[in-house]
């Protein structure tokens, strides 16, 4: 599989890719809450897209998992909340990571996740954070095994869906 910076042009099939994600997540016991239009909107994923911060692993024929890396640490001051000697332009964050439902339980995930760390670490990070759905406890196992660790909770509301808590993750370099 391919790691790459993720065209403009693909949009739609990003966009599809997200949305097939988030339609897995009706039959399955752990998701991260997502919802068609709301999370990841149309104007996150061409934001991300514009920006060149939407990466994909690719098979060859279709998108195998999606993330976007980026300083945005979701309206926090971007300073470490494990670390306060981390300035804040050091400390990443990675969003959207999704893993399409055929390649699931394969070690994709753990792929992208590694290939974004190694991504953020050129690109000057000491530190990258990102944010789990409370109760998605494959996504916090996995990052756990990672290097991540806890750094607390946070809630957020979102149109559509309501109140949701997330738990925050760190892991520094």
């Amino acid at each position: 599989m391919i790691f790459r910076r993720a065209e403009s042009a693909e949009f739609e099939e990003i966009r599809n890719f997200y949305w097939k994600l988030i339609d897995s997540f009706d039959t399955a016991q752990y998701g991260p809450g997502w919802k068609k239009g709301v999370y990841p909107s149309d104007v996150d994923l061409k934001a991300a897209l514009g920006t060149g911060e939407l990466y994909v692993l690719d098979d060859g024929e279709n998108i195998a998992a999606a993330a976007v890396i980026n300083r945005n640490t979701g309206g926090a001051d971007g300073t470490s909340l494990l670390s306060g000697d981390i300035p804040p332009e050091r400390v990443f964050a990675l969003h959207m990571l999704g893993v399409s439902p055929e390649r699931q339980r394969a070690g994709v995930g753990r792929v992208l996740a590694g290939k974004c760390l190694e991504l953020a670490q050129h690109l000057g990070a000491l530190c990258v954070r990102l944010d789990v759905a409370e109760g998605n406890l494959p996504a916090e196992k996995l990052y756990l095994s990672m290097g991540f660790r806890f750094a607390g909770t946070r809630a957020e509301d979102y149109e559509g869906v309501g109140r949701m808590r997330f738990e925050i993750f760190e892991k520094i370099f």
